[in-house]
């Protein structure tokens, strides 16, 4: 029980940093993205970087989560 709880944690913080990460790489490597962040007018461009940005924190996020809790019993 606690190990799952402490993969259920892990998972969420892992997703933190990722996503952080991820976004300060998109605001630096897209034209206007905190411009566009702020009223939420974003380009088609930017638009499928969020959405890659979704996809690949979360599966980090369940890799940290498998990796710690591997299996229930």
């Amino acid at each position: 029980m606690k190990r799952s709880i402490l993969a259920c944690l892990a998972g969420l913080l892992t997703w933190i940093v990722v996503v952080t990460v991820i976004n300060r790489v998109l605001r630096l490597s897209l034209p206007n993205y905190t411009a566009a962040e702020h009223t939420l007018q974003f380009t088609l461009g930017m638009k499928w970087a969020r959405l890659l940005m979704a996809i690949v924190t979360s599966l980090v996020a369940g890799a940290a989560t498998r990796w710690i809790s591997p299996s229930s019993r």
